[in-house]
């Protein structure tokens, strides 16, 4: 599996991921074409603040992974998996990306927020570290992955 930032030439491999999450996964990714529609604008130079990176496996689209709010301490994640490649681990591995992206770059931590009754989704979040933090007020459950301070050098006595 090859994991990079998406391009405009990417455009066809995204509108047949969106296509081909299942029911279940459009009902908790991409309700109301929302992600795809977000996606598509990135590709377009229409999304500054964000960074959409696409795991590619035997030639298609497996998954997606988007940041956003990159010009805070805490950036939001988004994640999704093609239906015919769910159960191979890339969910994991796409969650992995993300934290060593973020933590390399500094950031504090990562929030999302998924439905309650996405129990396969929070089961894999808090596999990765993920703590439960609350209610977004759209009902949906927050988490958050904290990456430790990074430690400064000790100052010279008398400095």
């Amino acid at each position: 599996m090859t994991v990079r930032e998406l391009d405009r030439g990417d455009r066809e491999a995204v509108v047949t991921f969106f296509g081909s999450l299942g029911e279940e996964g459009t009902r908790f990714f991409n309700y109301n074409s929302g992600n795809l529609n977000r996606t598509l604008e990135y590709l377009d130079g229409r999304r500054p603040g964000h960074i959409f990176f696409g795991a590619f496996e035997d030639g298609a689209m497996a998954g997606i992974l988007f940041l956003w709010d990159l010009d805070r301490s805490v950036v939001w994640l988004g994640v999704g998996v093609a239906e015919a490649f769910r159960g191979r681990r890339i969910g994991s591995a796409l969650m992995d990306f993300a934290s060593e992206y973020c933590r390399g770059r500094g950031y504090g931590g990562i929030l999302l927020d998924t439905a309650v009754e996405n129990t396969a989704a929070r089961r894999l979040y808090e596999s990765r570290g993920y703590e439960r933090i609350g209610t977004h007020p759209s009902g949906e459950l927050l988490y958050l992955l904290r990456f430790p301070a990074r430690k400064t050098a000790e100052l010279p006595k008398g400095v």
